[in-house]
């Protein structure tokens, strides 16, 4: 959800003098995971834009590939924990996330890569994260067995056009240093243990995607924790349109995501103190929250007899997974301040499950909350 708490002025939408604020409103049933702090205020913080003071977007090194012969964008990135406030109502979030190797700027939604078509990319990737995950990991889930080391990490660059070894293929996992790597890791970098090589062709038209880990049976886990960042291809033709006035030069990124954050009223739940992030470690009975359910055992009141019965928690692998906070570009109910112009908003739906029906609202009296009357 994205709004601000202020009347805007904007003539361009709605005639020369009407106020209307600008509210994104998700819509329709969801019985979310209801877990997080009740004191989380709406549309007190600003959103976060792309830049030093918002998403930290990468600076290539731009030089020619002496394997290619081609003009080149170079990234050296590094995948490393850190801590965030998310919101002033929530205490430091432990995350996983991207930044520059080199300059490390540890921000949620960090790593931005802004890419021109035609020109290619080479990211080298290295891995510094903990052999201990923020969130419940299911060993029952195939590829994700206890054996298997919870630090695994493969990069896949979502609706990119990409070479088959770059692609971060579920099994093409790597690890921190000399450690394990998943059977079908082929683009090592040499002499530099626990990193990899991707190489992104960008021949496609200008848009909006993301690049985010994509190891197996962990992929949903590490994506949540924030090993996920934006990914924007320009190229000749979007140029054009925004200099002939078609699209608007203004542009803003919109990263949807919703979240669930510990409360600290469950004891069992033991990954996370109160403001991390809180992720579905338990089955639950069809027969909870009134008889609606959420992800469950089907009809039974209790579990079925057999291996399922009997499983030890944590069992998180969940057909849908519905959060109770919206976040927008890695803030907890942002507002935005416009001007009377027009904008274009480039939005990605980076949520596990959730779907969003977007549309504007008037205000009510408080400006904190749409009148939906």
């Amino acid at each position: 959800m994205i709004s601000r708490r202020k009347f805007l002025k904007i003539s361009a939408m709605a005639g020369a003098g009407l106020m209307l604020p600008i509210r994104f409103v998700g819509r329709g049933k969801a019985f979310a995971f209801a877990q997080s702090p009740l004191n989380i205020r709406k549309f007190v913080v600003p959103l976060p834009g792309l830049g030093p003071n918002g998403i930290p977007a990468l600076t290539p090194n731009t030089a020619r590939d002496p394997k290619t012969g081609m003009v080149t964008d170079f990234y050296s990135i590094q995948m490393a924990p850190f801590t965030q406030q998310l919101h002033p109502d929530l205490p430091e979030t432990s995350l996983w996330g991207y930044s520059d190797a080199a300059k490390p700027v540890q921000r949620y939604l960090g790593g931005a890569i802004v890419a021109q078509k035609g020109r290619p990319v080479k990211l080298k990737v290295k891995n510094h994260l903990p052999n201990l995950h923020p969130l419940p990991v299911d060993n029952s889930i195939m590829g994700a067995e206890a054996n298997q080391p919870v630090n695994r990490a493969a990069v896949h660059l979502h609706g990119g056009f990409t070479p088959w070894t770059s692609d971060g293929a579920p099994l093409a996992w790597f690890t921190p240093g000399n450690g394990p790597v998943g059977e079908t890791f082929l683009n090592p970098v040499a002499n530099e243990p626990g990193s990899a090589e991707y190489f992104y062709t960008n021949d496609q038209s200008a848009r909006l995607v993301w690049y985010h880990d994509h190891a197996m049976g962990i992929t949903r886990l590490n994506a949540y924790a924030g090993l996920a960042s934006a990914y924007i291809i320009r190229d000749d033709v979007e140029k054009k349109l925004i200099s002939s006035s078609v699209l608007p030069s203004n542009e803003i990124p919109l990263i949807i995501q919703d979240k669930t954050f510990v409360d600290g009223s469950d004891p069992n739940y033991s990954w996370g103190k109160r403001g991390d992030l809180w992720y579905p470690y338990l089955y639950e009975k069809n027969s909870q929250l009134d008889g609606k359910g959420r992800w469950d055992y089907g009809l039974d009141v209790a579990p079925p007899a057999g291996p399922l019965k009997e499983l030890p928690a944590p069992v998180s692998l969940v057909p849908e997974f519905f959060s109770d906070t919206i976040l927008v570009n890695g803030t907890c109910y942002p507002f935005l301040e416009v001007q009377p112009r027009n904008y274009r908003f480039r939005i990605l739906n980076g949520s596990q499950a959730r779907f969003y029906n977007l549309q504007l609202y008037y205000a009510d009296d408080t400006g904190y909350e749409a009148n939906l009357a």
